[in-house]
C-alpha cells in the first residue's frame, strides 16, 4: 500500500512495506531504498508518525541524477500489544534541488522555504507481526524478489548500465583477437621458413647442374 499525495512521485522506493516481527524487546534494522531515475538531483526528507520508536539514518539528503540513497530504519525496544492496532507508517518527501541554492543552505531549509506544491509525498506502511520470523516467511519474500527481478532489469536507471552490461562481451573480443593473430604470426613464421627451404634447394640444383652439367652430356 501507498499513498500519493501532490505532484508526481521523483523517487522509486523499496521495499513498499516494512515488516518487524515479534519479539520487540531488541532492536530491529530494516533497509529502504531511494532511486532518483531523473536527470536531475532530488532531495528527500523522512518523517515518521512514530518518531519516538524508530530511528532513521539519515533522514534527509540529496540524490544524484540516476542514483540510489541506503536508508537504515531501526525499530527500537517498545512495548508491543497485540490486541492494540498499530498504524506506524513513514512519509518520504522529495523535490527537485532549487537552482537558487545558497551555499551551506541545509536540506531541511530549502524544504521549509519553498511552496507546498513542489514536494512531492509518499507513505511506506510498517506491518507488527505478533509472531517471530519463521523460514516459510523466508522463502516467500525470496519468491517474491525473484519474481520482481525481470521488471527491475527492464528499467535502466543509469545511462552506463547498458556499457557495464556489455564489458564481459568486449573483453572477449580482443582474446580472439590475440588468438588470431597468434596463428597468422606461426602461419608466417612457417611460410617464410618453407619458401627460403625451397630456394636454398633450388640453388642448389643449380650449382649441381652448372658443375656436373657438362660431364654427364655424352
Amino acid at each position: 500500500m501507498e499513498i500519493l499525495e501532490g505532484r508526481m512521485d521523483l523517487l522509486s522506493v523499496n521495499p513498499k512495506l516494512l515488516t518487524f516481527y515479534a519479539p520487540y524487546d531488541r532492536c530491529q534494522k530494516r533497509k529502504l531504498t531511494l532511486l532518483n531515475p531523473n536527470d536531475r538531483q532530488v532531495l528527500f526528507k523522512i518523517k515518521s508518525n512514530a518518531s519516538q520508536h524508530y530511528h532513521v539514518s539519515p533522514s534527509s539528503g540529496s540524490i544524484e541524477p540516476y542514483c540510489f540513497s541506503d536508508i537504515s530504519i531501526s525499530l527500537n525496544n517498545f512495548d508491543f500489544h497485540e490486541d492494540l492496532e498499530q498504524k506506524h507508517n513513514f512519509c518520504i518527501q522529495s523535490m527537485y534541488a532549487p537552482r537558487d541554492y545558497i551555499n551551506g543552505e541545509t536540506t531541511l531549509a530549502i524544504f521549509q522555504r519553498v511552496s507546498r506544491s513542489d514536494i512531492s509525498s509518499k507513505s511506506i506502511f510498517v506491518r507488527l507481526e505478533a509472531k517471530p520470523f519463521s523460514a516459510p516467511n523466508l522463502r516467500l519474500d525470496l519468491l517474491s524478489s525473484l519474481g520482481k527481478i525481470p521488471m527491475e532489469r527492464d528499467t535502466q536507471l543509469c545511462p552506463n548500465c547498458p556499457n557495464s552490461l556489455e564489458a564481459p562481451q568486449q573483453q572477449e573480443k580482443p582474446m580472439k583477437s590475440c588468438h588470431f593473430t597468434k596463428l597468422v604470426i606461426i602461419g608466417s613464421f612457417l611460410g617464410v621458413v618453407f619458401t627460403s627451404y625451397m630456394h636454398r634447394k633450388q640453388i642448389h640444383e643449380m650449382l649441381v647442374n652448372n658443375l656436373y652439367g657438362d660431364k654427364l652430356e655424352p
